[in-house]
């Protein structure tokens, strides 16, 4: 009797998971899962050394691609590549003006400080060589700039550097050119530079999790709705989000800087592919609501 009383109650059990799933979605982790995006903008090179990579590269743009590369790695984030240079932004202590903002939850822009060897007073030198009687040191120093792509509001700066130095008695060459990206990896200054590197990345996930995720609606057609975040962000079938129409935007007076708006929630949708143009884009159902337009705001539950 006990035994037929448990198959009983274990069937109710797995009927009343099953309808909870369907009701509510598969929000397996979908906060934890889903994938910000990400922008790194050129650095700015105030180095003063004119200094290119080996493929010509300008200082700040192998900074930024270095980065940037790094990032793909850790597979955290949606990586949007920016392609111009960010000069224009590093002057400004509070703000990115909302007319300059990207759509992405991070922005980051920098500024190369130093870059290169630095002299020992108590080295000899013969020429463009140097014979260390004690060390030498490499320095790379970055200043970072993380923004909210959106609002224009700066979320954090901080100023980042890393020293790498050999001691002994050794001849080598002050030079900071390299013929390839292996001989830049082997050197003291290629070493500095991937600390800098690992230092950035620690500052974009500590960042990263004061800016809010956000998609927008591209279309509403045929009874679904399009949105512009798909399987690269981390979503899959069955995820459920939140749909607002935006606001009014609020402008501080002084700053400059958004305070956002005032949205107005108008339905939930959940997606039913998540795959469109590479993972670019989902199709999503309308659970509630209607009346979606172009622009709309997609957010978590």
């Amino acid at each position: 009797m006990q035994s037929v009383r448990f198959q009983i109650w274990l069937g109710l059990f797995l009927i009343w998971s099953a309808a909870s799933l369907s009701l509510f979605g598969s929000d397996d982790g979908l906060k934890a899962r889903i994938k910000k995006r990400v922008s790194v903008f050129v650095f700015e090179d105030k180095t003063n050394n004119s200094w290119h990579w080996w493929d010509r590269r300008s200082l700040g743009e192998g900074i930024s691609d270095i980065i940037t590369a790094e990032l793909r790695k850790m597979g955290n984030y949606s990586i949007i590549r920016a392609q111009e240079p960010a000069a224009a932004h590093a002057e400004k202590p509070d703000t990115v003006a909302p007319g300059d903002a990207v759509d992405v939850e991070l922005a980051i822009y920098g500024t190369v400080t130093e870059f290169g060897y630095e002299k020992d007073n108590r080295s000899g030198r013969l020429r463009d060589f140097g014979i260390d009687i004690h060390s030498r040191t490499a320095t790379v120093a970055l200043e970072c700039r993380m923004v909210n792509g959106r609002s224009g509001e700066i979320v954090g700066v901080e100023k980042v550097r890393k020293q790498r130095s050999s001691q002994g008695i050794r001849v080598d060459t002050w030079s900071i050119k390299f013929e390839s990206r292996k001989a830049f990896d082997e050197s003291l200054v290629g070493k500095a530079t991937r600390d800098a590197v690992r230092e950035v990345l620690r500052l974009v996930d500590k960042n990263a999790v004061l800016v809010d995720w956000q998609a927008k609606v591209v279309e509403q057609k045929n009874g679904h709705v399009y949105i512009d975040a798909g399987s690269q962000c981390g979503i899959k079938a069955g995820d459920q989000f939140v749909v607002y129409h935006k606001g009014e935007e609020l402008i501080n007076p002084d700053t400059g800087s958004s305070l956002g708006s005032m949205d107005n929630k108008i339905g939930k949708i959940k997606v039913s592919k998540a795959d469109l143009d590479g993972g670019k884009a989902s199709e999503c159902r309308i659970l509630e609501g209607s009346g979606f337009q172009s622009g709309d705001l997609v957010r978590l539950e």
